[in-house]
């Protein structure tokens, strides 16, 4: 039997890491939805959040240490703050 991994688009994953982030959902909800294990979506999750700071230009205004805390952005706020235009524009005509 020859048995292959599946591929996904990076819009795919995007959509589903965006999907993991509602409120209203769980993680494991999100697994059966798109049919990927809870390792694969905290992967997705990490590498999403790791790459995220690469996709603003240098603004001038840093939030690092106290300032964030002050700001009481919570995680799935800022990662979803970071989806660009196109971005979302993508994963609606998925």
């Amino acid at each position: 039997m020859d048995s292959k991994r599946k591929r996904y688009t990076p819009e795919c994953k995007l959509k589903v890491v965006l999907e993991s982030m509602q409120r209203d959902i769980t993680q494991e909800d999100v697994c059966k939805q798109f049919g990927v294990s809870s390792s694969v979506l905290h992967r997705w999750g990490k590498e999403f959040q790791a790459n995220a700071e690469s996709r603003f230009p240098d603004s001038g205004v840093d939030l690092s240490g106290a300032d964030l805390r002050e700001a009481r952005l919570s995680k799935a706020d800022l990662s979803t703050a970071i989806v660009t235009k196109e971005q979302m524009e993508k994963v609606k005509h998925m």
